[in-house]
Formats: C-alpha cells, sequence, structure tokens
C-alpha cells in the first residue's frame, strides 16, 4: 500500500479553505447570518421588586373606573385603563416615604388620600365628565404631598383633609391655617381707612390728594404690574422681555470682550454690568 503524501499546497488549501480542493473549486455558498442587535436596557429596572410590590398595593386603592378603564353609556366618553408607569411608580413611592420629616403614610392611609381627593378635589366630577386630559397626572394628583401654598396645603405633616392620620382628631394646625387665609383676603378686598382719612384732610385744605390704590391681584412684579395667575415667573410679562434682552446683551459683550478686548475690558464687560 501505498501512502498520501502531503504538500506544501495542499496542507495550505486546507487551512484557508478548509479542504484539498483545487483552487479552481469554488466555495460553498453559506447561509448569511443576521447580525444581531444589541438588547435595549429594560427601564423596570428603576425600582426594585419590594418598591414595585408597594407600588401595586397602592394602585390598587385607585377608583377601580381610573384604574381599569371606564366607558360611559352612551359611549360619549371613554378612558384607557391607568397606565403602568415609572413616573407614577415613582410618585407613589415618594408619597409613601413622605416630603419632610414624619410626612410618610402607610399604604392604607395613602389610600384614603386618594379616596378623599377623588371625591372631594372635583376628580371624580372631572372624569366622568370626559373633562380629565392625563390619567397619569390625574393619579399623581391624588397621592403628591400638598405643600403649605397649596389651596388644602396645611403645615402639619400629620395632618390629611383637616384631621390627623394617626388619631383622627381635627387638625389643630388648619383652623389657624383658614383664619389666617380669611383674614388676608378679607384685607386685600377691603381698601385702607388711612387713605381715605387722608383724601379728606386734603381736599379741606384744597390740597389734590390721590384716591385709594386700586386693588391688585396678589402677585405683583417688582414694577407694581400684575402677573399672571397661570405664571410661575416673578415677572410680568413686559419686564421679563426687557431682562431677557438685557442678558443677551450681556453674553454678547462678554463674548466680544474675551474675542477681541483687553484684560482692562476683559475685567470690565466679563461678568455683571454695574448698571
Amino acid at each position: 500500500m501505498y501512502g498520501r503524501r502531503p504538500s506544501d499546497g495542499s496542507s495550505a488549501r486546507e487551512a484557508e479553505g478548509g479542504s484539498a480542493a483545487s483552487s479552481n473549486t469554488q466555495p460553498t455558498p453559506t447561509p448569511h447570518t443576521p447580525r444581531q442587535r444589541p438588547a435595549k436596557s429594560s427601564s423596570k429596572a428603576k425600582h426594585t421588586r419590594e418598591q414595585l410590590d408597594r407600588v401595586r398595593a397602592v394602585r390598587a386603592l385607585y377608583p377601580p373606573d381610573l384604574l381599569h378603564g371606564w366607558t360611559s353609556p352612551d359611549g360619549s366618553v371613554s378612558y384607557e385603563p391607568l397606565p403602568d408607569v415609572p413616573t407614577l411608580s415613582q410618585a407613589i413611592l415618594d408619597a409613601l416615604a413622605g416630603d419632610v420629616p414624619a410626612a410618610d403614610r402607610t399604604v392604607e392611609q395613602l389610600g384614603a388620600r386618594i379616596q378623599q381627593r377623588w371625591r372631594d378635589h372635583g376628580w371624580a366630577d372631572n372624569f366622568y365628565a370626559g373633562a380629565v386630559t392625563s390619567l397619569v397626572g390625574v393619579a399623581i394628583d391624588m397621592v403628591r404631598p400638598l405643600k403649605g401654598s397649596d389651596r388644602y396645603g396645611c403645615a402639619n405633616p400629620r395632618c390629611d383633609a383637616g384631621r390627623d392620620v394617626d388619631t383622627g382628631e381635627p387638625c389643630v394646625v388648619c383652623p389657624e391655617r383658614i383664619a389666617a387665609r380669611k383674614a388676608a383676603r378679607r384685607q386685600a378686598a377691603e381698601p385702607s381707612a388711612a387713605p381715605a382719612a387722608g383724601a379728606a384732610a386734603g381736599a379741606g385744605r384744597g390740597v389734590a390728594v390721590p384716591g385709594p390704590r386700586e386693588h391688585r391681584p396678589f402677585r405683583e412684579c417688582p414694577c407694581r404690574e400684575p402677573i399672571p395667575k397661570d405664571s410661575e415667573d416673578t415677572l410680568c410679562p413686559a419686564c421679563r422681555r426687557d431682562a431677557d434682552e438685557a442678558e443677551r446683551d450681556r453674553q454678547l459683550r462678554e463674548q466680544l470682550a474675551r474675542q477681541y478686548g483687553t484684560p482692562e475690558q476683559v475685567a470690565a464687560y466679563c461678568g455683571e454690568p454695574p448698571f
């Protein structure tokens, strides 16, 4: 028997093509393997399993029509189920933890808050009237802690709807808060007697005295013009435009001074103007 003697050429072809076939033989085509896309990171890892269990326990206490969806008998109003999104989950966790010391709530206490606001804050009426545009926004509003500046807000962290959440007794801070707000409204609605007395005295001497100052909204711009109630700005629209224009001018002066100015000009213009 004669054994097959390997050759350098056949070895090279075996290493490159996988066989000792002739170089004239075309390689067998292989099916194309599509490139796999990298897996996207899941946003559900934002909260732990324990946190999500607490969130689900609170969600179960929302009104069933808000939670599972609702359609009016005539079909004119229809809502999808309440979305399960991280924004709402975080709002529920924040409400459970509280925004200030001693403002934390249990699941049951937060459920009582939800039911009270659904009933007394007008959300049920708006929901069934088809006036709700954001289910998540409503759900967040019904759990969030109220600030002292809110209409129903109280400085007592254990107060919800005028009662202590632990004892059920009436809140001792709410009467003072309500009395202070009523006094502020009366003071804003009634003109002061001092200007009227001054006007009478000036008229007796033949001196023109300006009349009582007209009532203005609660929030005023430093220029004494009213700020729109729906605005979060501290300036009226005219002053805001002037302030924005002044800021653009300051930025332009600073940019030009840094590019073309002398050290003295940089020191003079790169910062708040002295006027």
